[in-house]
């Protein structure tokens, strides 16, 4: 029952995730993301008592964020700020704290398999009935939106990819699929930060896959799986540089507007003169909830956008917390590669989201869920690892 309960309340975040960036439906995020969170709730009343695994360090932020959204709230006289700082909250508390204590071993498995039925469908149906034309947006309020969506697939589907070495070839080949429809989609989106993120995501991949290659007392992969690594890089190289229509694509999207956009002395489009006056005009509680509506421009950037809105006295624990966790995905990456299949899907799904946060608002869409349940179950399963051996 537990298991069920978890799946449905993984699906329900993501898609919730994906209905705030799809205008017709982000009337619906809230209620279906505190279903989901619903879901997970239930989950207590089939649990013996929990032991967390988070370091002080991470309890210390998490606190000191969860109190600095509360007096931010008050020094604001804002209830949406309140909202929005209870979500983000809440979405650490569940997702990240709880619920890998609820099904540590299967937690992955089942993330990931919801991860799939929430995002494919919304990638696959509307470039199939509506077609695609240049810069492609799909079903999403703009272009960028589908690239962080695809940026985020595509991360899920290589981690998985090079983690499923006994798999069945039928699984691997459909994981390759999957990826490489994502980066032609990325592409298509012509959003500069989704192909960058996505090319980052995959070296931190092979640097975490080779660091433990030259550690002589560890594990190494066999010669097979090598040449498996290989022939994939290899292959997505020719994929890109050899067939014309994809080399087209990639020189007339995101090379050519990278470009353009140097060209004319302004490579953040705008974006790097609001940082520096959020950043002038930072405070230690923030100035609520429309900050960034005075100013006349979103924020493109998660951690401006909470500096902004929530203030210092959030921003900074915040980042605190992200750095541990994308900290412990790699040290987890490193470690148990060859034990687990999933040892690198909470990597990819972090390194996704803070470098999608670097130039995008992350908050509250399916790229941080993702990254936030899967940091939790790799900080949760490697330290009972380390407690049984």
């Amino acid at each position: 029952m537990s298991k069920k309960l978890v799946f449905l309340g993984s699906l329900s975040v993501f898609i919730s995730g994906l209905f705030y960036i799809i205008s017709d439906f982000r009337k619906f995020q809230l209620p279906l993301l505190g279903f989901g969170f619903l879901c997970f709730g239930l989950v207590l009343l089939f649990l013996r008592p929990l032991r967390f695994n988070w370091s002080f360090s991470f309890w210390f932020l998490f606190r000191f964020m969860s109190y600095g959204v509360i007096l931010g709230t008050l020094v604001n006289t804002d209830p949406s700020l309140f909202v929005a700082g209870l979500s983000l909250v809440f979405s650490f508390l569940i997702l990240t704290i709880l619920t890998p204590t609820f099904e540590r071993n299967d937690l992955a498995r089942i993330a990931t398999c919801a991860f799939w039925i929430a995002h494919i469908p919304f990638l696959v149906f509307p470039a199939i009935l509506q077609g695609i034309s240049l810069p492609y947006r799909g079903v999403f309020y703009n272009p960028n939106s589908l690239g962080t969506v695809a940026a985020t697939v595509g991360s899920v589907a290589i981690a998985t990819f090079l983690g499923a070495k006994n798999a069945r070839k039928y699984r691997r080949v459909a994981l390759l699929c999957i990826f490489v429809f994502s980066v032609i989609l990325t592409l298509l989106s012509m959003s500069r930060t989704s192909a960058v993120s996505l090319f980052l995501v995959v070296l931190f991949l092979l640097v975490a896959f080779l660091i433990p290659q030259l550690d002589k007392s560890r594990k190494r992969i066999s010669r097979k799986q090598a040449k498996q690594i290989l022939l994939f890089c290899v292959f997505i190289s020719l994929l890109f540089l050899v067939v014309k229509p994809l080399n087209s694509l990639l020189m007339n999207t995101i090379i050519k507007k990278f470009l353009v956009k140097a060209q004319q002395g302004d490579i953040f489009d705008r974006r790097s003169v609001l940082w520096k006056i959020v950043i002038s005009e930072a405070s230690v509680f923030g100035h609520g909830r429309d900050y960034f509506a005075h100013l006349g421009l979103g924020a493109h950037n998660t951690y401006i956008s909470i500096l902004g809105q929530f203030g210092i006295v959030v921003a900074i624990p915040f980042v605190g917390m992200v750095t541990i966790m994308l900290k412990e995905t790699f040290e987890f990456a490193r470690r148990y590669y060859m034990q687990d299949t999933y040892a690198l899907v909470p990597l990819a799904s972090m390194t996704c989201f803070v470098t999608l946060s670097l130039a995008e608002g992350m908050l509250m869409k399916s790229s941080m869920f993702m990254a936030f349940i899967m940091a939790g179950y790799s900080f949760s399963y490697r330290r009972e690892r380390d407690y049984t051996e």
